[in-house]
């Protein structure tokens, strides 16, 4: 059993990333020893505490990439008489790492000590109680009576970050330097920061800010500049770990030495007028944010090597083309990606389900083709998947039903024409955190899975509506005590009264308006498909037109046409006997996909009409635009009448040609929406 592991010594080799859990559950290991990894990524992220070992000699992680506090926890489950004892020493080599924070004062209570935190960030001052302890750093605490045997104090420094020896010292820095952590083992120039921020502010014309307040006015110090936190506060002259300077009329030129501000974590740059380049991106060793939405870039070539990158907004920056493929470079340490309202195209990468940290997509309002990577929904850790909007089709694999931190999924299409996704319906019947799923506005056919959303006990908005689904509604659903499940538009047959009494649902619409609150009736309609008001109340349609509103949820009384008796229409009102080529059209047995002309979707709807040179003659039917998913209709080089009567139905209507066909009157084309 791994409880009973008593040595890990595995330095210099090439681990990386965090430490395991597991690791804090060993009982008898005496020695731990990960110093100085060589992987591209490193080792590091928070320290563990090794709470139940009982006798632990020692544990180096010198020269990795630890971050966060050293835990008060540390090695708290050490056998009393053995912590206690002067002549069991613990070697506690932490050097070079990234810590921060303080020394937690419990670890006083062990009696002989070696503590190396030389090389961290870890401020002052050292706990009093340390400095008495005279067995600690082999002796030298109480052989030279100093706390500087553990750490140089905060503004002083040594090679060795420390006294090491009675000959070493640990020396002030100059006037115009600073050492700003315990165990430093130099100084830096005070001014380097100072400088960094005077050439942004230069380079960005920075007397026409919208806020510059006490920039450049070398009497404040820095840390009081608008925008700039510092690790010490808004009196503190060095350090800076955030910059924000969005939305503040910056116009020019972001240098690349803004990454050398060493302890930089956050970094807002959004909603200005800036250029930046990321190829020394990887100086910036500590930042974990970074907001350039909005901005004046035109790539983010090389931002990939940011070592530490957690957080990246790219929203809104005109991106088109392929997804960058050196984004996939942050795979270890990226969890949010925003890239919503640009251009990018073609399809999403499957290297996606490399991507093991990320918890947040947002891809609203691109480009994006083809269907949405199974691989995406491997990701164990991925909270909110947001690609509305986008051009995908193809079926959803069920692989997404079982995604189980997912808490909102939206792929809906309410607003661009094109192949949408299509398909069974997912039943996502294995996510217990999700809150929201929208997928409205594509093509989804068959029924609604009976198990649909059997783990959601979350869930609060879902969105079907305006799809193909068929049959019934799962009485299962009606185990959900309040939802808002919308599913207008689409071709229901069933809806179990049990709906009619729960009262929560529709954000309280079925307590005053029952089952109309989830979809007008057969043979009804409502502008929403449903009542959700006094004013929006389902009313039946008139005489014969009640054939015309078999299935639950509709919005209109308009006559719903089959495919095959539009296009016959179109057929007899252009004179389709004599067309140049009919093949098919004239076959009682044929599929319409099958006709000369018709191209048809995955989904066997026809998208495409191509009948352009081919002697129609007369008026085409207005019932044409009540082809759902037409998406294109060329009638170019043809002597017709063609009128632009009810085109505001062709929902997703996109590409229409009528060149050379006599044309001389556009009446009602505003009406197009798509």
């Amino acid at each position: 059993s791994i409880t009973h592991l008593r040595y890990f010594v595995a330095g210099q080799n090439k681990f990386e990333g965090d430490l395991p859990e597991e690791l804090n559950e060993l009982v008898k290991i005496k020695d731990f020893s990960v110093y100085y990894q060589e992987s591209e990524k490193g080792l590091g992220g928070p320290m563990l505490d090794f709470h139940k070992a009982k006798n632990m000699g020692k544990i180096d992680i010198e020269g990795n990439k630890f971050s966060g506090k050293i835990p008060s926890t540390l090695l708290s489950g050490l056998d009393s008489d053995y912590k206690a004892s002067t002549g069991n020493q613990i070697s506690l080599r932490f050097a070079a790492n990234d810590f921060t924070g303080v020394l937690p004062a419990e670890l006083g209570s062990i009696g002989n000590l070696y503590l190396d935190i030389t090389g961290n960030k870890i401020t002052g001052p050292i706990p009093t109680a340390f400095c008495s302890q005279s067995a600690w750093m082999e002796g030298l605490v109480g052989e030279l009576d100093s706390c500087d045997t553990i750490a140089c104090p905060e503004g002083k420094y040594s090679e060795s970050g420390r006294v090491s020896d009675s000959q070493e010292k640990c020396r002030s820095c100059a006037s115009n330097e600073v050492a700003p952590f315990l165990g430093s083992y130099s100084c830096k120039d005070e001014d380097s920061e100072i400088n960094i921020l005077k050439a942004i502010y230069k380079g960005t014309d920075g007397s026409k800010w919208n806020d510059n307040s006490h920039w450049n006015d070398v009497s404040k110090p820095i840390c009081a500049w608008y925008g700039v936190t510092c690790e010490g506060g808004k009196e503190d002259n060095h350090t800076v770990t955030e910059l924000d300077l969005s939305n503040n009329k910056l116009r020019g030129t972001i240098l690349s030495s803004i990454y050398e501000l060493s302890s930089l974590k956050r970094l807002d740059l959004k909603d200005n007028h800036v250029f930046m380049t990321f190829d020394k991106i990887g100086m910036a060793e500590n930042l974990e944010t970074l907001y350039i939405s909005n901005i004046d870039i035109g790539n983010v070539d090389g931002i990939g090597k940011a070592p530490a990158l957690k957080e990246l907004h790219l929203t809104n920056n005109d991106f088109t083309g392929p997804f960058p493929d050196n984004i996939f470079h942050l795979r270890d340490t990226l969890e949010s990606l925003y890239i919503a309202y640009n251009s990018f195209s073609g399809p999403l990468s499957p290297k996606f389900g490399t991507m093991t940290k990320l918890k947040e997509f947002y891809a609203y309002g691109n480009e994006f083709t083809g269907k949405i990577p199974v691989e995406i929904a491997k990701l164990d850790n991925l909270e909110t998947f947001v690609v509305a909007e986008n051009l995908f089709s193809g079926s959803l694999s069920e692989d997404f039903s079982s995604m189980k931190s997912l808490r909102l999924f939206s792929a809906f299409r309410r607003l661009k024409a094109g192949p949408k996704l299509h398909g069974p319906l997912p039943s996502f019947s294995n996510l217990p955190q999700l809150e929201g799923l929208y997928l409205d506005y594509n093509q989804f056919s068959g029924p609604i899975p009976d198990n649909f959303l059997a783990a959601s006990l979350k869930v609060d908005l879902v969105t079907l509506g305006h799809n193909m689904l068929t049959g019934k509604v799962p009485k299962s659903l009606a185990s959900f005590d309040s939802v808002q499940l919308q599913m207008e538009g689409n071709r229901l047959t069933g809806l179990d009264k049990k709906f009619c009494e729960l009262d929560e649902w529709m954000d309280g619409a079925v307590g005053e308006y029952e089952c109309d609150a989830i979809m007008c009736p057969p043979h009804t309609f409502s502008k929403y498909g449903r009542q959700n008001s006094t004013s929006s109340e389902c009313r039946e349609c008139d005489g014969d037109d009640q054939d015309t509103t078999p299935y639950f949820g509709s919005l209109s009384c308009d006559i719903e046409i089959e495919e095959k008796d539009i296009l016959k229409k179109l057929y007899t009102a252009t004179g389709g006997p004599a067309w140049h080529n009919n093949d098919g059209w004239t076959d009682p047995n044929a599929d319409v996909c099958d006709y000369y002309g018709i191209q048809c979707g995955e989904s066997k709807s026809v998208m495409g009409i191509r009948l352009g040179a081919n002697n129609l003659k007369g008026t085409p039917p207005r019932e044409i635009f009540l082809l759902k998913q037409l998406h294109v209709l060329w009638l170019h080089s043809n002597p017709i009448n063609f009128k632009f009567d009810g085109i505001g139905k062709a929902e997703n209507l996109i590409e229409l040609r009528l060149d050379a066909t006599g044309l001389s009157d556009v009446t009602g084309v505003g009406k197009a929406e798509s």
